[in-house]
């Protein structure tokens, strides 16, 4: 595990720069972090998602959040190294409150924040470095705590979150444009097609040029169905062709077609389905004759 170097721990936040490292791993805890990388790549495990992160993007972790960060194993990639810094929930929280008022209502990233649970939010600074620049200034004024710094670090902290907030809305503002029913149409053409493969949403959202949030939303308001919902139906209507055929293709076959990873999966995936296996479909209406 990486050392942790705290550069000053005070009753509202702790702020530190995590070196280059192979692996952080975190287990629940009652604070907010916002964590910026600026050098290296490493993936972000939060709950079953996994997201590659990259130097320019940053995350905001919501606090009883489980989660790990890895580097690419050796030889295979740069270490990542990050700036991060902890804030004590209700001092975070009464930030969010105050900047309730500063956005005149519309603050769909503070929304999300507060109404959901287990949020880790991933975003891109941009490469204009606002984020990052704000984090350094707060890590540093904990590095030299002196006359002021605490009313450095709330303006930093509020700054921070504006930005966070603008590029959150901009990212919705510039997909409301680029996503409607035929593209939504087109993703539903793309996963009938694609279905045997490994499709994550995070794929789905770069083939379209928009966040995976804004996907996801977007796409259950207009079919009334996940992203994987849609897919879980799409493979498992095509195992239930295939074991109607006459030919009988082997069940670990059918699992394979259909973008699963081992029969187990399929089987449970299809029992949840239609009520019985794979195996006793195939009994009551395979066309044998």
């Amino acid at each position: 595990m990486a050392k942790r170097y705290s550069f000053y721990e005070g009753e509202i936040v702790r702020a530190f720069f995590v070196p280059g490292m192979r692996e952080l791993r975190m287990k629940k805890h009652d604070f907010w972090e916002i964590g910026y990388v600026y050098e290296g790549s490493g993936t972000l495990h939060s709950g079953s998602s996994a997201e590659n992160i990259n130097p320019g993007e940053f995350v905001i972790i919501q606090p009883d959040t489980e989660y790990d960060i890895t580097s690419p194993p050796k030889n295979e990639g740069a270490l990542l190294w990050m700036c991060s810094c902890i804030f004590k929930r209700e001092y975070a929280e009464s930030i969010f409150n105050a900047y309730t008022d500063i956005a005149g209502g519309d603050y769909a990233l503070y929304k999300r924040l507060i109404e959901e649970k287990n949020v880790c939010i991933h975003l891109r600074d941009n490469n204009v470095s606002n984020i990052r620049g704000l984090l350094w200034v707060i890590a540093n004024e904990y590095a030299h705590f002196t006359t002021g710094s605490e009313t450095v670090i709330h303006h930093s902290l509020t700054d921070l979150l504006v930005c966070a907030s603008r590029i959150y809305e901009n990212n919705g503002n510039k997909n409301a444009l680029q996503i409607g029913g035929g593209d939504i149409k087109e993703l539903i053409r793309y996963l009938q097609t694609h279905f045997s493969y490994h499709i994550t949403l995070e794929h789905l959202a770069e083939r379209m040029h928009i966040s995976r949030e804004y996907l996801a939303r977007s796409f259950k308001q207009r079919t009334g169905k996940t992203v994987f919902e849609t897919l879980t139906e799409i493979r498992l209507k095509t195992a239930m062709d295939m074991l109607r055929s006459p030919q009988k293709h082997p069940i670990g076959d059918i699992a394979e077609y259909c973008g699963y990873s081992s029969i187990g999966n399929f089987q449970k995936a299809f029992k949840k389905m239609t009520g019985i296996s794979p195996r006793e479909y195939r009994n009551r209406y395979g066309n044998f004759k």
